[in-house]
């Protein structure tokens, strides 16, 4: 079975019965089925801490956390705690807001959407809470925010996280990038339009949208495209962002 797995990645699980060689039955496939979406979302989380570089942080610690948006939910769905980085967001309304201490999607849709996902980590009556995920639209022409939603286990609570009950990370594609144009524009001969282009498209924006957010015209910004893939030898919009990613990923010179 294969999962999404961190920077476009493919992590392959496989399942074998040490005990029998037949065929496997209908109720197994089925117990597969039934676990494999709460493994994917695991994953999911999982990847998030990691490129956050809090794996193993507790819920407390996590609000130092520079890396990515954190935000603290009580039982009763409203926001106990945020961090710098999620104040700031929220403060943006770009896609998310805080609502009367409430967190809030920008459009009716995508607000049901959102509550539905956080009242399932947050169910009452003392039943476990489910995690979650989905992505935000944002009014601007910037990349979706991707969300995830995990309830807090007893094990993760000490005296100054009690009252958390859920834990929202916000994962927002443009700052995880950090592009360094002259980087980029040095290491593939770029011009600084064509730089643009190129570090627009790793964050995950259209030709259409970067003509709109650039104020050039889309056979323009196709015309610029054509050039980054002569220079940097590629066919394809994904290979020139996963090379313009893996740059930006590589550490700088202190020199």
């Amino acid at each position: 079975m294969r999962l999404d797995g961190p920077r476009n990645s493919r992590i392959i699980w496989g399942i074998a019965d040490p005990f029998d060689a037949s065929d496997w039955s209908s109720p197994q496939i089925d117990m597969v089925a039934r676990v494999l979406p709460h493994l994917r979302q695991y994953v999911r989380v999982r990847t998030a801490l990691v490129e956050a570089e809090a794996l193993g942080t507790s819920v407390a610690a996590l609000l130092d956390n520079t890396r990515t948006c954190v935000v603290q939910l009580g039982w009763n769905g409203q926001i106990v705690e945020a961090n710098d980085r999620a104040v700031e967001l929220l403060r943006n309304s770009d896609g998310l807001s805080d609502r009367d201490g409430t967190l809030s999607a920008a459009t009716p849709k995508a607000n049901v959407a959102l509550q539905t996902l956080l009242a399932r980590a947050l169910p009452r009556f003392g039943d476990l809470g489910a995690s979650g995920s989905m992505t935000v639209r944002r009014p601007s022409l910037l990349p979706r925010l991707v969300l995830h939603v995990k309830p807090v286990a007893n094990r993760e609570r000490n005296h100054r996280s009690r009252n958390v009950a859920a834990l929202v990370l916000i994962v927002d594609p443009v700052e995880r990038a950090r592009i360094d144009s002259r980087v980029l524009a040095a290491a593939f001969d770029l011009s600084p339009a064509e730089t643009q282009v190129a570090v627009l498209l790793a964050e995950g924006q259209t030709t259409r949208q970067i003509a709109a957010t650039t104020g050039r015209g889309y056979s323009t910004v196709r015309t610029h495209l054509k050039h980054i893939f002569a220079k940097l030898g590629v066919s394809r919009q994904f290979e020139v962002a996963q090379l313009v990613l893996t740059l930006s990923s590589l550490p700088r010179s202190r020199g």
